[in-house]
């Protein structure tokens, strides 16, 4: 072989050798472009620049872009929740949009539910996005025994989990529900009510 062409292939492995090595410097120098990345977990891991947050995934692709005033994993699920200029959304690890960012609070509680607040109104959304309680109500709490206390009008009344109404909106103060017994006041009048009364 001659030797001019010896060192044009020579240079042409030196050239696809430092093309990859920068290749490959540039692909692990992702995280240089945040102020911080936070640990790893099913793929995904906040990232934050400024005062700004994303969802990253081990190559440095955003998931959810660099948008966000905070963005916060939900227990151990791959659901997270953004927060954007005092209103909230949820996103999951691939970046699909759950809920739009247009919630005034999203409080996550066990089974994978949330209680939703949207335009001073309170319900109750699934991981999936699904209304199970429409928010119509002025104040609503945690389901407990099978129950939601909820407000309406003024007037308290207790809601299962799919919406439907069990006892109705008449009592001016109310508790949850504990071993199958709630305390709650009408007129003035403290007594105690109980899940198989209906």
């Amino acid at each position: 072989m001659k030797p001019t062409k010896c060192l044009a292939i020579k240079g042409l492995i030196l050239f696809a050798f430092f093309c990859s090595t920068i290749a490959a410097t540039a692909q692990n120098n992702w995280r240089n472009n945040y102020f911080h990345v936070d640990f790893f977990s099913n793929g995904v891991a906040v990232a934050s620049k400024g005062n700004k947050y994303a969802l990253v995934n081990e190559k440095g692709e955003e998931m959810i872009p660099l948008k966000y005033d905070e963005i916060k994993r939900i227990g151990q699920t791959a659901y997270f929740r953004v927060k954007q200029q005092f209103k909230y959304g949820l996103f999951d690890s691939k970046g699909k949009e759950i809920l739009r960012v247009d919630c005034d609070d999203l409080k996550p509680f066990k089974d994978n539910y949330f209680i939703v607040k949207r335009y001073g109104r309170y319900g109750v959304v699934s991981l999936s996005g699904y209304s199970y309680i429409a928010a119509d109500y002025e104040y609503i709490e945690e389901p407990s025994d099978g129950l939601v206390l909820a407000k309406k009008s003024g007037k308290y009344g207790y809601l299962d989990v799919s919406g439907k109404v069990i006892f109705p909106f008449i009592y001016e103060k109310a508790a949850s529900f504990k071993n199958g017994k709630a305390n709650v006041t009408i007129n003035g009048k403290r007594f105690v009510i109980q899940k198989d009364f209906f």
